[in-house]
């Protein structure tokens, strides 16, 4: 995920987040399917093992006996703490893979398909680039009945340099760009936003069984999808980028001395215009 300076992945085993609780509850039904006798789990940007702290306090043995997880992340401290949590948890079977994201695409190549896949607080570290192949590889990587579950917030608590936090209705139009280029042109996108104490976030959900997707998409066909998927990116960035300069122009002219939160607002601000402009070169 080479795009931040300042990421770092918040892993406490004894609180349970929202975003992990969705993801479980979606997990649970998944496993509690008769007519599956197994369960494969897809976590991109699996951190520290969040998701997985809390399997055995939410899925019984039986279930997770049918989950085969594979989770992939940047950083190989985390993906060594993950794969302890994993191997405490009887699974059917664990894998985890330490590469970027977007590398996700060459599993396309490989037969297996996923009943699940979860990206968590993530998308807003991934280049323009990076953010389209890993959505286009979540949606093709889905088993016939698999779903697809994203969540992340629209203004991070703390600035990190380089991120790029999406909102809901942006991400919406991301996610459905990139169905439409897969043959997929009526796929509405179910995105929910979440007002917390510290942030607003949104969550996105995708069914693979109402979403007819192509599962082997021609590398013409990803590269299609990818084009799309950065012009419409690119739209969205520019938009972020003129309304944060706007603002930043607007407290400079009436600027007459701040306070504490006026001047934190004017970091995050400058955070923000420097890795919406970054984000914009890369993207073109």
């Amino acid at each position: 995920m080479a795009f931040l300076g300042d990421s770092d992945a918040a892993s406490d085993g004894s609180r349970q987040f929202p975003q992990h609780q969705a993801a479980l509850t979606i997990l649970q039904d998944i496993a509690a399917n008769p007519q599956h006798s197994k369960a494969r789990w897809l976590d991109l940007g699996c951190g520290r093992g969040q998701i997985l702290h809390h399997l055995s306090h939410n899925l019984d043995s039986e279930s997770r006996a049918k989950i085969h997880y594979c989770g992939i992340d940047v950083n190989h401290l985390h993906v060594r703490e993950t794969e302890r949590v994993a191997q405490g948890l009887e699974l059917a079977g664990q894998e985890v893979r330490v590469a970027e994201l977007h590398d996700a695409v060459m599993m396309l190549k490989e037969p297996s398909r996923f009943d699940f896949i979860t990206l968590t607080n993530t998308t807003h570290e991934l280049a323009p680039r990076a953010l389209a192949s890993t959505l286009i590889a979540s949606v093709c990587l889905l088993s016939e009945s698999g779903r697809f579950f994203a969540y992340d917030m629209e203004r991070l608590p703390t600035p990190e340099l380089g991120a790029v936090a999406w909102r809901a209705e942006e991400i919406r139009r991301i996610l459905e760009c990139v169905c439409r280029s897969l043959d997929a042109p009526e796929f509405k996108a179910a995105c929910s936003r979440w007002q917390h104490q510290s942030c607003t976030s949104w969550s996105i959900q995708l069914n693979k069984r109402y979403v007819a997707t192509t599962n082997s998409p021609s590398e013409q066909m990803i590269e299609n999808a990818t084009a799309v998927a950065l012009v419409t990116m690119a739209s969205i960035i520019q938009a972020k980028l003129e309304e944060v300069q706007g603002i930043l122009e607007a407290i400079t002219l009436g600027h007459q001395g701040e306070t504490l939160d006026e001047e934190e607002e004017r970091s995050r601000l400058l955070y923000d215009y420097w890795s919406l402009s970054r984000a914009l070169e890369l993207v073109q």
